[in-house]
């Protein structure tokens, strides 16, 4: 199971379009009360929680892979979806 919380851009726009409460400033602090990371709190993180996330230990060769397919034709590595920035679709045009 892989635990991704989303894209920052998509609570902000359900924000911009009247959902109150649904931006990416709140909707991560509840995320951070909810987690229990394996590293413990951080600016991305929480600790605590009752929902246990941790990274995968190790990759698989399919992920590597995968991974590696990526970066090669041009989209940045990133180490952890649930901290940072994440590639930004914008589907609704």
């Amino acid at each position: 199971m892989m635990y991704v919380r989303g894209n920052p851009w998509d609570y902000d726009r359900w924000a911009d379009l009247g959902n109150d409460g649904w931006g990416w400033n709140e909707m991560s602090s509840c995320f951070k009360r909810m987690e229990d990371f394996e590293d413990g709190e951080s600016v991305h993180h929480g600790a605590d929680g009752p929902l246990h996330v941790e990274q995968e230990h190790p990759y698989g060769d399919v992920t590597d892979t995968l991974i590696d397919a990526s970066v090669e034709v041009g989209f940045d590595q990133n180490e952890d979806v649930n901290a940072g920035q994440q590639e930004e679709w914008d589907i609704s045009t």
